[in-house]
């Protein structure tokens, strides 16, 4: 049976760097065959230096349909893996969900929103996922997996490990995100994210991921059900 194509478009390394060493293998076990690209930063840009830009949704929006033809379209699965904190001020229905107190409702209008932006130009084929709030909250999945790539900070990851049972790592708030304080706790993560970031999610593991981090969940069982 012929594969699945799936491509997905990533906000930047950290997010590629996912999708290419824990997302890849497991969707290829559903006959998914997945590829992945980071968002250009500027239109039609397609150096690594111009990678990864999630500031301005009209450049986003154009990389998803240059990837769309560039691929023929018609047989391949469109997603994407892109940070809530920090979303961009032209994406579309921004000031809709401004006033939901509840993230997962906040993040499912968005989504909605973005999904009929897309499909208005006639991409059908077309999975919207906003990551909560940023690629970070998978670690507080299980913040003890850290010592796999920090192991002289187990002090620090204590620590962490105490934030991750009081609150649900998506709904870590945006005005102090989990990437700040992992780097709060371990200055070096922030020189390392793009690679330790995605190491330490797969050391956690996606059975982990969906239980604790339940729009991730979602997402990856849609993209399962393609096949």
């Amino acid at each position: 049976m012929t594969p699945v194509r799936l491509h997905i478009l990533a906000e930047g390394q950290t997010e590629e760097n996912f999708v290419n060493n824990v997302l890849r293998d497991h969707l290829s076990l559903h006959g998914i065959a997945t590829s992945v690209s980071c968002i250009s930063q500027k239109p039609g840009a397609r150096s690594r230096t111009n990678k990864g830009g999630w500031n301005d949704y009209a450049v986003a929006r154009e990389s998803i349909y240059r990837f769309w033809r560039e691929s023929g379209g018609a047989d391949c699965w469109f997603t994407t893996m892109v940070d809530l904190y920090r979303i961009p001020a032209n994406f579309p229905g921004i000031d809709v969900p401004s006033a939901m107190s509840d993230c997962y409702e906040r993040v499912s209008a968005l989504e909605n929103a973005f999904e009929a932006d897309i499909r208005t130009d006639g991409l059908w084929r077309f999975i919207p996922y906003i990551q909560l709030h940023e690629f970070e909250a998978l670690i507080f999945a299980d913040p003890a997996r850290l010592d796999s790539r920090f192991p002289v900070h187990d002090e620090a990851i204590k620590g962490l490990m105490a934030l991750s049972k009081a609150e649900r790592p998506e709904a870590i708030d945006r005005d102090n995100p989990p990437s700040k304080r992992l780097i709060a706790a371990i200055p070096e993560y922030g020189d390392r994210k793009a690679h330790a970031g995605p190491l330490v999610a797969g050391k956690i593991g996606l059975d982990m991921l969906r239980q604790r981090c339940p729009h991730f969940g979602q997402w990856l069982a849609r993209l399962e059900a393609l096949a």
